[in-house]
């Protein structure tokens, strides 16, 4: 059984220092894609904050977005699986995180909000350079995180909670595993805390896409750089992790490729399972 599905990370992973596909790596998709593999973005990103030259590759039929939480079927615009966050979890959240020095996003429905002083300035929490460029340029803002929730309880795809403060983030991490219930908690990046339903999970939403096209386990690959990968490279068929990758990535991995400035995916594809 040779590969027939291939999940890849977008940022750090398939996208380049400047946030998009090289000419090569979109060279090499589109012909996986014409081949009739299905290569599948797999992102902590919600949809409406995907690069349009990912989603205008050509043949390009499913994403996995902000973390598992939900899966899209590209060419209807339909929402194969949506795996909401309680009102009560992201209140409990909020209860947890306040008076401390964070902010807060909210994904409802593929869209990104987020608290309207990290919008305005996410240099304050630790975002520099093309971070912070994206982080205004995807985020809609909101003054009050418990009423915007409260309004927004019927759409809410997962939270993150931003902390600049590398020890802070270990407490307020282990604070919100051992209160909350019925959670997934990952990471993609220093600042972030990522919370969604149980459910979610780029790995499950992997084997979810997989079993619905009659694709077992071992017809999978899956790329990834972040700790947030992790679970889905041990799950896949075979495991890539990039060369930049974080520890916890790499030790999930079959196979390290080369790194995303060095069209890492494209070389791991070629090279690696040799397509």
């Amino acid at each position: 059984m040779g590969i027939r599905l291939i999940a890849m990370d977008l940022d750090q992973t398939v996208l380049n220092r400047e946030g998009k596909l090289s000419e090569t790596t979109r060279r090499v998709l589109e012909e996986l894609l014409e081949k009739g593999i299905c290569v599948v973005p797999a992102s902590g990103r919600p949809l409406a904050a995907f690069p349009e030259d990912v989603l205008a590759l050509k043949g390009l039929e499913y994403a996995i977005a902000s973390n598992g939480t939900a899966i899209y079927h590209l060419p209807s615009d339909a929402c194969l699986a949506r795996f909401s966050l309680s009102l009560q979890t992201a209140e409990q959240i909020l209860g947890l995180t306040k008076g401390l020095p964070v902010a807060h996003e909210f994904y409802l429905r593929g869209k990104a909000w987020a608290s309207a002083d990290y919008v305005e300035h996410p240099e304050k929490y630790g975002a520099v350079g093309k971070t912070a460029e994206y982080i205004r340029a995807t985020r809609s803002p909101f003054e009050d995180a418990g009423e915007f929730v409260r309004r927004h309880e019927r759409d809410l795809d997962c939270m993150d909670v931003v902390v600049a403060q590398e020890g802070l983030k270990r407490k307020v991490t282990e604070e919100i595993v051992r209160s909350c219930r019925g959670i997934y908690v990952t990471t993609s990046d220093s600042r972030l805390i990522e919370v969604a339903d149980e459910r979610a999970g780029k790995h499950r939403a992997m084997t979810y896409l997989a079993k619905r096209l009659h694709i077992p386990a071992e017809g999978t690959a899956a790329f990834g750089d972040g700790d947030n990968d992790a679970e889905m490279l041990k799950a896949a068929g075979v495991g890539i992790a990039m060369e930049n990758a974080t520890a916890l990535c790499r030790e999930a991995a079959d196979y390290v490729t080369l790194s995303h400035e060095k069209d890492g995916v494209a070389w791991g594809i070629r090279k690696i399972l040799e397509l």
